[in-house]
């Protein structure tokens, strides 16, 4: 089995990667990463606790989701419904999550995610990258504050913290749009194609 070719853009992103960056944190357990053997023990490691580190934010942000997911999944239905081209506009209405999740599973079923499953990557890493990168953001000023460059990297990785949030959002928001794009035009297709049955 070739183990690198099962591991998913999905996997790398929000399990490998905040595994590595926490076991950074904590300083490595102490193991050296100059040795072969001690390197690949930190290079597994960091999968199983990149993974209970995702659950965790996971449960965090579904609480926090309770808050905005409704009003971003209703702004983002409104502005793909008054931007389609079709001669029948779909009146305004009130939608809900219930609505979202069936438009998503047409277009999968419709095998038309195109690049919503890359973006969701992007979204779930942006979104436990931002704790992290605090912690990290902390442990530069605090433990690296005599190298020379303690200032550059610290204010980068501030400025990186703050800039994920407008980007999870972002992209949270753009991933709605495009389920809500796919949505319309395979109705508007599937639409076409029955009255061309009709005819």
């Amino acid at each position: 089995m070739n183990i690198p070719s099962q591991i998913s853009l999905y996997d790398l992103l929000t399990m490998m990667v905040p595994g590595f960056v926490i076991l950074w944190i904590i300083g490595f357990c102490k193991l050296n990463l100059d040795i072969p053997l001690e390197c690949a023990f930190v290079i597994i490691l960091s999968y199983p606790l990149g993974m209970i580190y995702h659950r965790i934010i996971e449960l965090l942000f579904k609480r926090s989701k309770r808050i905005w997911e409704q009003h971003m999944l209703q702004n983002t239905w409104d502005d793909e419904n008054s931007n389609l081209i079709q001669t029948k506009k779909k009146l305004p209405r009130k939608i809900s999550k219930n609505d979202y999740n069936k438009a998503y599973y047409r277009i999968a079923q419709a095998n038309c995610l195109m690049n919503i499953p890359t973006l969701e990557a992007q979204e779930a890493f942006l979104r436990n990258s931002i704790v992290l990168m605090l912690i990290s953001t902390c442990k530069v000023y605090f433990y690296y504050n005599n190298e020379a460059w303690h200032c550059g990297i610290f204010i980068l990785l501030l400025v990186l913290s703050i800039a994920a949030v407008f980007l999870w959002c972002f992209t949270q928001r753009k991933i709605f749009r495009l389920v809500w794009e796919g949505d319309n035009y395979i109705q508007h297709l599937n639409s076409k194609a029955n009255e061309n049955e009709i005819e």
